[in-house]
């Protein structure tokens, strides 16, 4: 049974992630609020995706106890429902802050694609506490290289791009 709940919060992941990722490509309000191309430094990061993480943290965490304090159906698909609002609309900020700080650092955006879909299910699949608790790890151990690793000086990041 729990191979297959690993199959269907793979399945749910990837319908977030390509619904999140049109709303980031296609929709004009989020075109507007997060720009896609540039660079994004280290203290320009932190400032921004470090506070995404906290609201988002505590919004999850209000969800979680919504739910499991939930005693009627409609209640409990209320807030199961606006989990995976959450989680949705949340996918556009990841892309913009992710992309741009991997293009920083002269990683092809594709990176910032893969962290993107990691960090989703991360937050979709946590049955066991203990499986949350690496999980977070991992995605700590992540944002403190994000945050240390040097971007590339600008002059050899126009050359590269004029390479190709």
């Amino acid at each position: 049974m729990d191979s297959l709940a690993l199959v269907l919060d793979i399945g749910k992941t990837t319908l977030v992630f390509f619904i999140g990722t049109f709303l980031a490509l296609r929709f004009i309000p989020f075109k507007r609020l997060l720009p896609y191309t540039g660079r994004l430094n280290r203290t320009q990061f932190a400032m921004r995706y470090i506070p995404f993480i906290i609201l988002l943290h505590i919004i999850y965490s209000t969800i979680d106890t919504m739910i499991l304090s939930s005693i009627v159906a409609p209640s409990y698909w209320f807030w199961k429902s606006m989990f995976w609002l959450v989680t949705t609309l949340s996918t556009p900020f990841y892309l913009s802050f992710l992309n741009r700080r991997f293009l920083d650092m002269g990683i092809p955006t594709t990176a910032g694609l893969v962290w993107t879909y990691i960090n989703l299910f991360c937050n979709i699949y946590a049955v066991l506490p203990y499986i949350k608790f690496i999980t977070t790890l991992f995605l700590g151990l992540g944002l403190i290289f994000l945050l240390f690793m040097p971007g590339i000086p600008e002059s050899r990041a126009k050359r590269t791009l004029r390479a190709k």
